[in-house]
C-alpha cells in the first residue's frame, strides 16, 4: 500500500492555545501564511516535506478493514524539530521525515499507533 492511497495531509501552523493546526494536501497549497503571524513560520510559496511540521493519513489497519476510508482514523506524525510543543498530542514521538512529497516520504523511527491500529514504517512512500 502507498501513503498516498491514505490520504495524506501536510499538517502546519501549530496553534499552542487551542492545540489544533490546519492542514493540506499537495496538489491544493498555493500559498499559505500564519493567521496569527507566528514568527520564524513566514509565507509559504508552497506547503510540503521542507516546511510541514508533521503528516496525517488515514490507519493502513482500518482502512482494509473497513474496506476504505469510511469509518477510518487518521494517523498524526509530527516532525521532530518543526515547532509542535513535546507535550502536544500524540506525543511522545516525533519523526524525522525524508523526501519531496507523499510520494517518496520516509519517517523514523516507526510509527506505533496504539490500540492494536497498525505500527509499520512509511519508506520511500510506502506503508509497510
Amino acid at each position: 500500500m502507498r501513503l498516498i492511497d491514505l490520504e495524506p495531509e501536510w499538517v502546519y501552523d501549530f496553534n499552542v492555545a487551542s492545540r489544533g493546526f490546519r492542514r493540506a494536501d499537495d496538489s491544493h497549497t498555493l500559498l499559505l501564511s500564519s493567521a496569527r503571524q507566528n514568527p520564524g513560520w513566514p509565507a509559504l510559496a508552497r506547503l510540503d516535506v521542507v516546511n510541514a511540521q508533521g503528516v496525517m493519513f488515514l490507519c493502513p489497519v482500518c482502512f482494509v478493514k473497513n474496506g476504505g476510508p469510511v469509518g477510518t482514523e487518521s494517523v498524526l506524525c509530527y516532525f521532530r524539530g518543526r515547532g509542535v510543543p513535546d507535550d502536544a498530542v500524540p506525543g511522545p514521538g516525533r519523526w524525522e521525515a525524508h523526501g519531496t512529497g507523499f510520494d517518496d516520504l520516509s519517517l523514523s523511527p516507526s510509527v506505533n499507533v496504539d490500540n492494536g491500529h497498525w505500527h509499520g514504517f512509511v519508506t520511500n512512500g510506502a506503508i509497510v
